[in-house]
């Protein structure tokens, strides 16, 4: 499928997103008022995932695609190996993407996410692909809170988070629960969203930053965190990156630590 995802299909993308941000602009003075970032919180974002569970995957099928974003799933989990978790799942946009041939045992993965309604539309998918699109892989679901992961210290070879931070009351901790569950040598794969890398595009980020009390009502998601201050705050180690979508999209390939110095 991706490759015939050709150059006039990402500048497609690009120029919807940024008539989506333009058009945003200016119609943010008929929108209703801004709420205050202290009155959402966790029960209030909870809420509005499982609302939106079951037409999730329509709502932003076509965007992801236009936007290359379905691309950049799949080549983020090319570097997938061994036992995987993924948290933050949602409604597991990831699993068909995931690769085939990663050795004699397959992947074993594990999705995780806290709100339940969403889980419950990945398990639907798990049935559905189960001898087709994830035949070989082992696939779990488990509730679980990405601030207090449920599993011991280095367990897993692999970890995976995509579009998963903004949703995530306290990001930097999440971070941390999943350097604390990567085996050292594995690797954390991470695509997100939040404020543009470019410091020129501050009327950008200034939008961003307006409508992100608003936009986390409407989806849970906080669309305008710092990911590389995070990413950096929490101790990983970037071994490579991507930017895309004037700054906003970030593809990252981490490490949990340091290598040491021989």
């Amino acid at each position: 499928m991706f490759g015939r995802l050709r150059p006039k299909h990402i500048l497609l993308g690009l120029s919807v997103y940024a008539g989506g941000v333009y058009a945003g602009i200016a119609l943010t003075s008929k929108k209703k008022p801004d709420v205050s970032a202290e009155a959402i919180d966790e029960c209030s974002r909870s809420h509005a995932f499982s609302s939106i569970a079951k037409k999730y995957d329509d709502e932003i099928g076509l965007s992801e695609w236009t936007s290359g974003i379905l691309g950049f799933r799949q080549r983020i989990l090319e570097s997938c190996q061994g036992k995987v978790l993924e948290i933050a799942a949602g409604t597991g946009r990831n699993l068909e993407y995931y690769p085939k041939n990663t050795g004699i045992k397959g992947l074993e993965i594990t999705i995780t996410d806290f709100n339940e309604a969403m889980l419950s539309e990945a398990e639907k998918k798990i049935q559905k692909w189960k001898e087709t699109k994830l035949k070989g892989k082992s696939v779990v679901t488990k509730i679980a809170d990405a601030h207090q992961l449920p599993f011991p210290d280095a367990t897993f070879d692999t970890v995976v988070d995509t579009f998963g931070l903004c949703s995530l009351e306290n990001p930097e901790t999440a971070l941390r629960e999943m350097k604390r569950v990567c085996k050292p040598a594995g690797k954390i794969l991470l695509l997100e969203h939040g404020r543009s890398s470019y410091e020129w595009l501050t009327w950008l980020n200034s939008y961003l930053d307006k409508r992100a009390p608003q936009h986390a009502i409407d989806w849970g998601c906080w669309w305008n965190k710092d990911i590389s201050g995070l990413v950096s705050s929490s101790g990983l180690c970037i071994e490579s990156q991507r930017v895309h979508h004037l700054g906003t999209c970030y593809e990252l390939v981490c490490s949990p630590s340091k290598p040491e110095k021989s």
